[in-house]
């Protein structure tokens, strides 16, 4: 808000200035006040104008403004979102100067209809909870100042803070209970295709917080949105417009007690590893590729790396950012805005567990200890391009670019399930891309209606070229020979996905006044669509080491007998494992219309009702293990109502319902019956063609106290039936797998509170969930138990935070701040066949973090996160022949060690 507002008002004065350049002036200065615990508070933001024009200036962050006039009589108008107009009456003087004084109240539901000099600003946590406050449905954001306070760096960590939200594995989350397939990602609330083939939502913390306007929560179901979602929706807003030009620079360095200065292991690879880029030098061969034979001959290795392991040194991890922006006036209120967002950053990682697997009686039946390494990098570009013609009607334009890459080594050493006592070694690596466009228009038609249209396009690649495992037996006497039990055990893996989304929306909205030309309500009506389609291809290649195997080796340098000289020599032969189930081909389109009414019937009660009809059809071209091609496809054609009510018994206070019928839609993995292990002795992950939609009845009920400005109160319970809900299995064929089934029916349930609470300088921050969740499975089937917990889901959820300002002058100012965060035990894997259910025991995190800010230009950080270092703890249930518990062991068990990081910041 401050920028635009302060960009605005500068560039009116501008104008100003030049219409009356000879005459003399007075100034007109002054604070704005709010009242906070019976005192005088500088209230920022505020607008202050000269009745019947539009030039004026904005408070600071004190509540002071100034503004300079000709000699004369005004009034002056004091007004700012979410609060009561103020108007008072000046006399100017020539070349003297007025002071002024004005205290704002809250407002109530209404919204006087005055000029607003400027757009607020969003970034703030003020701000976002005056929108939560007016909004017609329950909703909750998270702003741009706020994951700089708590020194987050990407949204997964920043949604992870809100109310009955919690991480979950590939930077997903769960929302209420909820896990990856019922909730939903949006950029800028439009649809974004996923770089991670395994997941419907977009990883969240592939986005950096530097780009980031808010983050915007919604768990209430609306008709303007899609309808594949029943926890949570989570739209992305990108920054946009400034009100001043800026520079950023920033650099920071940081480490893992885990690893950092530590040796590490990584696999051989092909070209530079540490910046993140040359994807296509690891890329499978063009001539392998193309080369069809079940047994191709080859005089030497044809890829480009070995199996060998290489030993580094593991540095402090580096971040580099540089942002900018600038807005120009150019006339007749045009304005031309651009913004771009550059970060780049690396990590290393270090993990020692232990994995074991139980069979249903409780006995390992594979037993491993591991060492897990390793380096990741992640670079992001925002470019923004924004006109507006005039206040009325504005374009944006959105580039956004992000480019991942994990690569990563495990060395899994202890028994398999036939008994062997082996060594296992896996080198990997993984490249997440996503390129999105968008182009956005909102054009104030009239007084009362309004057009907004928008459109993106998305391409999404993912690529895990060249993953290795070889497998060594161990030998009585402490030696490794390779292991050629069943002459898979030595192989390469390459994997490939690209998808592309295309969606557009429409919207026309009317709003609805009475006598007094008071807003009274609003109707909107509008269609929109995506599409999406994926490719998706795997190819498999077995070496045949049998006539080596009884030769010692070293299990990190196996070139010694895998090379060019055995091949030549006939030792070693190649198979092509690749088999036509191991590619699918994709997609998916929705067309949707929808129509939403709202409707205030008093100053207390207000309704929002709506409806949404979706035309859906998703596909799967797949082939089956005997290699016929077939087609899964799930077509329909539904309405999703949706009511929500909210009463605001007086001007501090709502209660919010909310009803909505929503849909559950497979993933594209959850269709195809594609086969994956990442991992000798993993867990094989493999689609049911044969899935069907779920659907979702919504029940929500929430109070709201919003005591003072930037402090919230609110308690609420929610509950959930699931029709048909979709959920992950075990089963067991020649080692564990997991696949996807429908289960009859489920419920979630549950409570939530949240409070945020200033003490003179203190800010506090606590929410905590309460979550109940049950699912009922078909009865006779491969399951343990006929009804458990969704997997995923925590019963309880804390979050809290505290903040304290030190000052030093005018300037110079200290932030201290600590963050609490613990989920409850959760089921990570379901039992079949007799075996328990594995879980995720409850996981406590602290985090601390130091803000420095020397001058208006130069600032610096420090943080601490994780300083508790828990295990990251699974245990399995043990179960007696009535499937009833009788004891539990760990399965695998490992700490996270502490993070910390030193950061500089420099503003232009």
């Amino acid at each position: 808000m401050k920028r635009n507002f302060v960009l605005v008002a500068l560039l009116l004065l501008v104008q100003y200035v030049g219409a009356v350049a000879n005459t003399e002036k007075g100034v007109v200065k002054g604070a704005v006040y709010e009242i906070v615990n019976q005192q005088k508070v500088g209230l920022a933001f505020v607008n202050v104008y000269i009745e019947g024009t539009s030039f004026g200036a904005v408070s600071d962050m004190n509540g002071n403004f100034q503004l300079p006039l000709a000699p004369g009589t005004y009034d002056l108008v004091f007004s700012s979102i979410g609060y009561r107009v103020v108007k008072q009456p000046i006399d100017v003087s020539d070349q003297g100067v007025v002071d002024v004084e004005a205290t704002l109240e809250i407002a109530g539901e209404e919204l006087d209809a005055v000029l607003v000099v400027g757009v607020a600003n969003r970034e703030t946590e003020q701000m976002l909870l005056v929108d939560q406050k007016k909004s017609s449905v329950a909703q909750q954001s998270v702003g741009a100042k706020e994951l700089s306070r708590k020194a987050v760096s990407n949204v997964m960590d920043g949604v992870a803070k809100v109310t009955g939200i919690s991480k979950a594995n590939a930077g997903n989350i769960t929302v209420r209970g909820l896990g990856d397939r019922y909730n939903a990602t949006t950029l800028n609330g439009l649809p974004i295709a996923s770089p991670n083939p395994d997941t419907k939502m977009v990883p969240l913390d592939l986005f950096p917080t530097t780009i980031v306007k808010n983050i915007g929560v919604q768990k209430v179901f609306m008709s303007s949105e899609y309808a594949d979602f029943s926890g949570g929706n989570i739209d992305i807003k990108t920054k946009d417009f400034v009100s001043k030009p800026f520079l950023d620079l920033s650099l920071s360095v940081g480490g893992n007690s885990n690893v950092t200065f530590k040796d590490i292991y990584l696999g051989d690879t092909e070209g530079n590893r540490w910046s993140g880029f040359g994807v296509e030098k690891r890329e499978l061969p063009e001539d392998v590729k193309d080369n069809s034979s079940r047994y191709p001959t080859y005089t030497q290795d044809p890829f480009n790396t070995s199996f060998d392991v290489d030993k580094y040194k593991a540095i402090p991890s580096l971040s580099l950012g540089v942002s900018g922006g600038k807005t120009w006036d150019l006339h007749h209120q045009k304005k031309l805005g651009v913004l771009f967002s550059v970060k780049y950053g690396n990590d290393f990682s270090y993990q020692n567990g232990r994995s074991v697997n139980l069979d249903n009686s409780g006995n390992p039946f594979s037993d491993f200890n591991y060492d897990q390494y390793a380096y990741e990098t992640m670079f992001s570009g925002l470019g923004s391009i924004n006109f507006a013609f005039n206040n009325q009607n504005k374009i944006y334009y959105n580039m956004l670019m992000i480019h991942r890459t994990q690569d990563q080594f495990r060395q899994d050493v202890g028994y398999d399930s036939e008994n062997n006592d082996v060594l296992s070694n896996t080198s990997l690596f993984r490249a997440h891309q996503l390129m999105n466009h968008q182009l956005m228009g909102d054009h104030q038609l009239n007084d009362q209606l309004a057009l907004n249209w928008k459109g993106s396009y998305s391409i999404a690649k993912s690529s895990e070229p060249d993953r290795k495992n070889n497998v060594y037996q161990v030998q009585d006497d402490g030696t490794y020979t390779l292991f050629s039990l069943n002459q898979q055990e030595t192989m390469r893996y390459f994997g490939d996905m690209n998808e592309t989304d295309y969606s557009g929306a429409v919207e026309l909205s009317y709003m609805l006044k009475d006598q007094e030309e008071e807003k009274v309500g609003e109707i909107k009506a509008g269609v929109d669509a995506v599409n999406k389609d994926r490719d998706f291809s795997s190819y498999k290649y077995y070496y045949n080491v049998k006539q080596v195997d009884d030769i010692p080796v070293d299990p990190n340098h196996s070139s010694s007998i895998i090379n060019d000289q055995a091949f030549a020599d006939g030792d070693i032969s190649l198979q092509n494992g690749t088999l036509p189930r191991d590619a699918y081909d994709a997609g998916m389109y929705v067309v949707a219309g929808y129509i939403n009414f709202m409707y205030h019937v008093n100053e207390k009660f207000l309704f929002d009702i709506g409806v949404r009809a979706e035309k859906s059809n998703q596909y799967v071209n797949y082939y089956t293990d005997a290699g016929i091609p077939k087609k899964s496809v799930i077509d329909g054609l539904d309405l999703f109502p949706t009511l929500n009510l909210k009463f605001s018994p007086n001007e501090k206070s709502n209660w919010r319902l909310g009803l909505s019928r929503t849909i559950t839609r497979p993933d594209f993995i959850e269709m195809a019956p594609f086969q994956y292990r990442e991992s000798y002795g993993g867990t094989t992950v493999r689609g049911n063609a044969d899935i069907q939609n779920g659907y979702n009845y919504n029940f929500d009920l929430k109070w709201e106290l919003f005591p003072n400005r930037g402090e919230l109160v609110s308690f609420g319970v929610y509950g959930k039936y699931l029709d048909n809900p979709i959920e992950r299995t075990q089963f067991y064929s020649a080692g564990v797998g997991e696949t996807f089934q429908n289960a009859d029916k489920g419920v979630a349930a549950g409570a939530e509170f949240e409070i945020k609470k200033r003490v003179k300088d203190f800010t506090f921050g606590l929410n905590a969930s309460y979550i109940y969740t049950q699912v009922y499975l078909p009865k006779n089937g491969t399951y343990t138990q006929d009804k458990r917990a969704l997997q995923g889901a925590s019963p309880y959820l804390i979050n809290a935070d505290i903040s304290y300002p030190i000052k030093f002058g005018d300037e110079k100012e200290l932030r201290l701040n600590g963050i609490y965060n613990v989920y409850g035990k959760r089921i990570y894997s379901v039992g079949v066949n007799g075996a328990g259910d594995i879980y995720q025991m409850p996981l406590n995190t602290l985090d601390f973090l130091a803000q420095l800010k020397l001058n208006k230009k130069f600032s610096m950080e420090f943080s601490a996160k994780n300083l508790l270092n828990p295990n990251v703890e699974f245990q399995q249930d043990l179960l007696n022949e009535n499937s009833e518990k009788v004891g539990v062991k760990t399965t695998n068990s490992y700490p996270l060690g502490v993070n910390f990081s030193f950061g500089i910041k420099y503003h232009f």
